[in-house]
């Protein structure tokens, strides 16, 4: 099945980008071409039946902080 997602955090895009992805594809580590680019998808978030996805640059994934891990003493 075909969604319509809101893209965020393409380079030089701050408002976002419209796109039809299919459901299995929008899921958080899969990669994406976009203007000649591969990025990944970091969250993916399902709001009132609207789909949105953040992005980074497929090469600087492995850059992303990772969550903080709370100490249990």
């Amino acid at each position: 099945m075909q969604v319509c997602c809101k893209v965020y955090g393409l380079a030089n895009s701050s408002l976002g980008v419209e796109c039809t992805l299919e459901r299995e594809l929008l899921t958080v580590g899969t990669c994406f071409q976009y203007n000649n680019r591969v990025y990944a998808i970091v969250s993916v978030v399902e709001s009132q039946g609207h789909w949105f996805a953040n992005v980074v640059p497929e090469n600087q994934r492995q850059t992303l902080r990772r969550p903080l891990q709370r100490r249990q003493d």
